[in-house]
């Protein structure tokens, strides 16, 4: 005998809007977190940073004001743009397995970071990698 098979209950879309709601909600307050800590701005050393901050809508534009070396308490949205966003890359030029020349990321150099000095938590720590992250083939 062949069994009837009923399908799995799938969450509503007002369900999954809510929930996304909350998990926003918690994010922005989880962003509001005020964090210590000394700017470094490698690209500049005793340079002055100047820029303009928001990252939910809604929020004010902060304006900061960073120099180098010198120790603040800033959001953990500012925090983790400084820590993930300040970088560019550098471009390498190679040849793949088929002899056709490909430029590729070779590595990404920091502009800026922020250390935390009160504890640490695994979205402060900024992640080095030497990973080729995008390729471009002719």
């Amino acid at each position: 005998m062949a069994k009837n098979l009923t399908p799995m209950p799938v969450n509503s879309k007002k369900q999954r809007i809510e929930e996304l709601a909350k998990k926003l909600e918690y994010e922005c307050e989880r962003d509001k977190t005020m964090i210590n800590g000394v700017f470094h701005y490698h690209e500049r050393p005793n340079g002055l940073l100047e820029f303009s901050f928001m990252k939910y809508k809604g929020d004010r534009i902060e304006k900061y004001s960073l120099m180098d070396g010198h120790q603040y308490t800033l959001p953990l949205a500012v925090v983790n743009h400084l820590n993930k966003n300040c970088s560019y890359p550098i471009h390498q030029h190679a040849v793949d397995a088929n002899g056709v020349p490909i430029v590729r990321i070779g590595k990404m150099v920091r502009r800026c970071s922020f250390s935390n000095t009160d504890f640490m938590i695994e979205d402060f720590i900024p992640k080095e990698s030497n990973l080729v992250t995008v390729e471009y083939t002719r």
